[in-house]
Formats: structure tokens, sequence, C-alpha cells
């Protein structure tokens, strides 16, 4: 993602706040091994998938969208 997808993508989630709440910060909690493995596998390329049941297996959201769900250890 570019600079500027992310100030987007901050700019839409302050905007869905309402104001109510400031967005400091987005990142994709990953460990460095993750990127690492997206970098050489995947030639830098984050895929998307459809979203599993891991977690919450009761989530709404669970094969519903599309997304980076993928754990590539």
């Amino acid at each position: 993602m570019t600079l500027g997808d992310l100030t987007t993508l901050r700019d839409r989630a302050e905007m869905y706040s309402r104001g109510d709440t400031l967005c400091r910060v987005l990142y994709r909690n990953k460990s460095p091994e993750y990127f690492l493995n997206v970098f050489h596998r995947d030639n830098g390329i984050m895929k998307v998938t459809r979203k599993d049941n891991s977690g919450d297996p009761a989530s709404p959201i669970n094969d519903q969208i599309d997304g980076l769900f993928r754990d590539l250890a």
C-alpha cells in the first residue's frame, strides 16, 4: 500500500467513527517473519483470501468477506 492509500484508510476510519476517535496508528499485527514470507514466497504481494473461522468461530464475518487473513507461518 502507498502512503496515500493508508492516509485514505485513516481518513475513512475517522469519518466512520464520526470524529469520536482519532486514528493515530494503522498497522498489520503480524510478526516480522510473516512479512519476510510475503516477500520471499509471494514476491511481496499480500494476497486476498476469504476470511475463515480462525479466531472467534462465531464471528459473523467468517466466510463472508475477503481480505488479508492468510497465515504464512
